[in-house]
C-alpha cells in the first residue's frame, strides 16, 4: 500500500500532470488560507464594531440570543443560493475554470465591502454576500480538482488537495489570532484578499480540457 501511494504521489508530479498538480495546490492553499481567515476575523470586526447582532433587544436577554441564533442561521442560508448558481451555471453559462476565478474575486470584493461598511446592516449584507460567492467558488474549485486528474489519480489528488486546505486554514486561524491582525487592523481583509486574488488568477493557467 506503501509503494502504490508513493506511486501515486509520483505520478502527480509526472510531466504529463506537473502543472495541474502544481496550480491546483497553488490555488487550495491560497483559497483555504484567505477564506478562513475571513470567516475567523469577521466576528472580532463585528464584536469591534459594537454590531451584536441584536437588534430593538438589550444585550445579553434571551431576546438577544435568539436574534443571534437568526442572524447565524441567516448567513448559513446566504449559501444556499451560491449552490443553487453553480447547479444551474456551471459547465451551461460559463466553464468552471471562469465561475472559480470570478467567484474568488467577487468574494475578495464582498469581504472588502464588508470591512469598509459603515452600518451594521452594510456589515451584515458584505458578509452574507461573502458566503454566498465562496460557496461557489468551493463548488468550482471541486469540479476542477475533480476533473483535473485522471479517473486513477483522483483519489491522490483530492487527498492531498484536502489536506494542503487543511493546513492553510489551520495556518489562517493562527495567524489571524495574532494582536497584529485584530481589528481596526487592515491586515486581515488585505491578506485574505490578497490570497483569493492569488488564487483567483492561477486557476487561468489551469488547462481548458479535463484530463478524463
Amino acid at each position: 500500500p506503501n509503494r502504490e501511494s508513493w506511486g501515486g504521489i509520483k505520478e502527480l508530479v509526472s510531466p504529463s500532470l506537473r502543472r495541474v498538480t502544481l496550480i491546483l495546490c497553488v490555488v487550495t492553499s491560497c483559497m483555504g488560507f484567505g477564506w478562513y481567515g475571513l470567516i475567523m476575523w469577521m466576528p472580532a470586526l463585528f464584536k469591534s464594531r459594537n454590531v451584536d447582532m441584536c437588534i430593538g433587544a438589550k444585550a445579553g436577554s434571551s431576546e438577544c440570543t435568539y436574534q443571534r441564533y437568526q442572524s447565524a442561521l441567516l448567513a448559513a442560508c446566504a449559501c444556499f443560493p451560491g449552490n443553487v448558481f453553480a447547479v444551474v451555471a456551471m459547465d451551461r453559462y460559463m466553464s468552471h475554470r471562469t465561475m472559480l476565478a470570478a467567484s474568488l474575486l467577487l468574494a475578495a470584493g464582498a469581504g472588502l465591502a464588508a470591512a469598509v461598511s459603515s452600518s451594521p446592516f452594510e456589515l451584515g449584507l458584505g458578509y452574507c454576500a461573502f458566503n454566498a460567492v465562496s460557496t461557489v467558488a468551493w463548488n468550482s474549485l471541486d469540479v476542477a480538482s475533480t476533473e483535473g486528474f485522471p479517473t486513477s489519480m483522483r483519489g491522490t489528488s483530492m487527498g492531498i488537495l484536502s489536506s494542503l486546505g487543511r493546513v492553510a486554514a489551520t495556518a489562517a486561524q493562527i495567524v489571524y489570532a495574532t494582536p497584529s491582525f485584530q481589528p481596526p487592523s487592515a491586515l486581515p481583509i488585505v491578506s485574505s484578499a490578497l490570497a483569493m486574488s492569488v488564487s483567483a488568477f492561477s486557476t487561468l493557467f489551469l488547462p481548458s480540457d479535463p484530463s478524463g
